[in-house]
């Protein structure tokens, strides 16, 4: 259980648990992880053999993001497990034309959405992304922009009677504007992480 923000008296307390991959990495084995939580400063880091998690936690949002590095590089973006309402992934995105650029994932809490896209290797980027998801039967408004320093937005539906999402984006440099899709995979499948 992670403290409230900035309320705790300068300890810093172990953290344990476990790396589980899904979506596209399902194939590959657990990973035991350990490290650090700097309670006045909810600063968290933690590792395993082949990665190294660094990161904070906003109780204001109830999520955990930070930098990924080892075998895979990148972002990563938490929130906790019991307010999970949906999970979004193995999508794609691209521009209207060309080859894919990359993947998109999200998870829902509520009317919240969290996740992000991540590019080609060759483009060096991602973006963590932020928005809504709007209730609907069965179509549901998502509005979302990416936390960089540029104007990533992105829009489209959820279908919650196909369990798949998907839309448009604009504002990335040097790319432009483009299309996304991506899917709520069945409970149970090799795909859908087992609670």
């Amino acid at each position: 259980m992670l403290a409230p923000e900035g309320s705790g008296t300068g300890a810093t307390v172990p953290v344990s648990g476990d790396l589980i991959f899904w979506g596209a990495f399902y194939n590959q084995p657990d990973r035991q992880l350990s490290g650090t939580y700097d309670i006045s400063t909810d600063e968290i880091q933690f590792k395993s053999a082949d990665y190294e998690f660094q990161g904070h936690f906003d109780s204001n949002t109830t999520r955990l993001t930070g930098q990924v590095t080892g075998t895979h590089t990148g972002v990563f973006d938490c929130v906790l497990n019991g307010l999970v309402t949906g999970i979004y992934s193995g999508g794609t995105w691209g521009k209207t034309g060309a080859p894919v650029s990359g993947g998109i994932a999200f998870m829902t809490t509520a009317n919240h959405l969290v996740g992000g896209m991540v590019t080609r290797p060759s483009l060096q980027q991602g973006y963590l992304i932020t928005g809504t998801i709007d209730d609907g039967d069965p179509l549901r408004a998502i509005t979302a922009y990416g936390l960089s320093t540029d104007s990533l937005a992105l829009g489209g539906y959820a279908d919650s009677s196909v369990d798949t999402a998907g839309g448009w984006w604009e504002g990335i440099p040097d790319i432009g504007s483009g299309w996304w899709h991506v899917d709520r995979p069945v409970a149970g499948s090799t795909a859908y992480p087992t609670p």
